[in-house]
């Protein structure tokens, strides 16, 4: 894109009027401009508002963008440093589950995987107690107050260990909490 003295406009984020466009309400696209002056359709966060394909999102909504989950909140602008509660219905499609998630100082979606404070979460959802939970190749048992199941012997049935390719009998948990399974 060219300016109107015919400088090559590079490596910055323009806007456009356009008319309204009374679907997405947006009066306005944005453009990325490359250092090879090209324009594309802006993507991502600008100024605390989320733009996909140029078109600045509504609040109370769920967007994945670049790999990176943004929760566009009040007055239009990205959640940053909050925890907030999402139900099954607001995150149909994502894959992830209903509970609490937490959003950075850039408004990215923390998603915790692994244990944190004796509690095993993946996706960023905290496991159940009572559950025999695989993750990153290890089994851990999340156990009573849904804390991972540590420096203790546990007996398992058959039922417990059903699908986990695992024999009934007693099994060993590390100061870590991962299952210690002899060959």
């Amino acid at each position: 894109l060219f300016n109107r003295f015919g400088i090559m406009a590079t490596g910055i984020t323009m806007s456009f009027t356009r008319e309204h466009d009374n679907v997405t309400g947006a009066n306005f696209v944005y453009y990325d401009c490359g250092e090879d002056g090209v324009a594309t359709l802006y993507n991502g966060v600008y100024e605390d508002y989320l733009y996909i394909e140029g078109v600045r999102q509504k609040a109370y909504t769920l967007h994945l963008v670049n790999g990176n989950y943004y929760y566009v909140y009040e007055a239009n602008k990205i959640a940053k440093n909050v925890t907030l509660k999402f139900s099954e219905a607001k995150l149909e499609g994502t894959g992830l589950k209903a509970g609490y998630y937490e959003f950075d100082e850039n408004g990215i979606m923390k998603l915790k995987n692994g244990v944190y404070n004796d509690y095993l979460y993946i996706n960023g959802v905290m496991q159940k107690a009572y559950t025999l939970v695989q993750y990153n190749g290890n089994y851990y048992y999340v156990y009573d107050g849904n804390k991972i199941a540590k420096n203790v012997t546990l007996k398992f049935s058959e039922e417990m260990l059903e699908g986990t390719g695992l024999a009934a009998g007693r099994y060993s948990f590390d100061e870590n909490g991962i299952m210690i399974r002899e060959n």
